[in-house]
């Protein structure tokens, strides 16, 4: 199967740019989500000094956005 984008240039060039950095959006959302990951189950990481329960919340907030755009995990 192949998918082809076409965008009429110049004019689209803020919708291929969103296009094109996708999977560098999901990249950073998987780093955040592990950051948290790691404070809350080693107290380790970039968010080590943050209160638990927030960043519970805020994971929480992360993967309900997610699932609601229907994002694909990354494998």
């Amino acid at each position: 199967m192949k998918a082809t984008l076409k965008y009429n240039l110049p004019e689209e060039q803020p919708e291929l740019d969103y296009a094109l950095a996708g999977i560098d959006s999901l990249i950073v959302i998987e780093s955040i989500l592990d950051e948290i990951r790691s404070a809350l189950k080693h107290g380790s990481g970039e968010f080590q000094n943050c209160d638990p329960d927030n960043l519970e919340l805020i994971r929480q907030f992360i993967l309900t956005k997610k699932q609601e755009r229907n994002l694909p995990e990354l494998v």
